[in-house]
């Protein structure tokens, strides 16, 4: 029980961090987002080439390339997670904080909807009310904005593929993440290099404090996953997936307390419905895994969403 109850801290300190990690990336306003990105792909890619050589399983990554189906899924979910993390360091480094809390609170209903459509998972009805409930909820805050909040839709939209790419091809956290940044670091090289001969240099508006940020991103990256991968040895995803609330709790949170992030009543009404609606897939999500199997009901308990990379 004990040994249990540590993962439980373990996993519910990397949940944290990555909520907290909205403070390291805001402070990096001022820098081009998209340049932050590359960086992080490759300071990324250099921390989880050492945690690889350290553990010894740099011989794991070799059926990902080798494998072309697998190496398509990873490309795929490489993708995704950088257009989703570009999407975010943009929203913290443009005033955007709330957006991302909203983004992250939308993507587990959009894995939900990716598992109905793609994987062909059984369809209740209350994930249909949880649907209908976002569907009230973007109309609402887009009537509110002026406009769709097309930056939380990318990140839950981008998210949800993701989810959908790691399902179609796991791989450990560890090995799964080097090889999505391996995969993409060239295309991050290539566009700092761009930047450098042909446009603004990435870091010209960083100062020597944020400097040693941008250096420090492999290890804010790599961190926290190592922590979760630490938790998910020692107690069951389905636990550790109701944790994952915590990091758009926070970022909702320092949106509005910290960076004086307005909150009108219209976008408290868009998330609060948000917020019924995810509180609805948790709970039909605990009633189905308590819920014993039959020889007609022996689908499988939907997954929680991926943990989230975006701090």
């Amino acid at each position: 029980m004990r040994y249990r109850n540590s993962g439980v801290l373990t996993g519910a300190l990397a949940y944290i961090l990555w909520g907290l990690l909205t403070i390291f990336w805001h402070a990096l306003s001022g820098i081009n987002a998209f340049g932050l990105i590359a960086w992080r792909v490759v300071m990324s890619v250099l921390m989880l080439g050492i945690a690889l050589t350290i553990v010894h399983r740099w011989n794991d990554l070799r059926p990902v390339f080798s494998n072309r189906r697998t190496l398509a899924g990873v490309l795929l979910a490489g993708t995704m997670l950088g257009i989703n993390w570009t999407t975010y360091v943009y929203c913290v480094t443009h005033d955007r904080v709330v957006d991302t809390a909203l983004g992250y609170l939308l993507a587990p209903i959009g894995i939900v909807l990716a598992g109905v459509v793609v994987l062909h998972e059984p369809f209740r009805r209350v994930q249909g009310a949880a649907l209908a409930l976002c569907g009230v909820a973007v109309v609402v805050l887009a009537i509110g904005y002026g406009s769709p909040p097309t930056l939380a839709l990318v990140m839950a939209t981008t998210w949800t593929c993701y989810g959908l790419a790691k399902k179609l091809v796991p791989l450990p956290a560890l090995e799964g993440l080097a090889a999505e940044t391996i995969l993409i670091v060239p295309a991050a090289i290539a566009f700092l290099v761009f930047m450098q001969l042909f446009g603004t240099p990435s870091l010209t508006n960083a100062t020597g404090p944020q400097i040693v940020l941008v250096a420090l991103t492999g290890v804010v990256t790599t961190v926290p996953l190592l922590l979760f991968a630490s938790a998910a040895r020692r107690v069951p995803l389905s636990t550790l997936g109701w944790l994952q609330f915590f990091v758009p709790t926070i970022n909702l949170a320092l949106g509005v307390w910290l960076y004086n992030e307005s909150m009108p009543a219209w976008r408290l009404a868009g998330f609060a419905l948000v917020w019924a609606a995810v509180a609805l897939i948790t709970l039909d999500g605990l009633r189905m895994m308590r819920k014993p199997r039959s020889t007609s009901d022996s689908y499988p308990v939907p997954e929680p969403a991926p943990v989230p990379l975006e701090g």
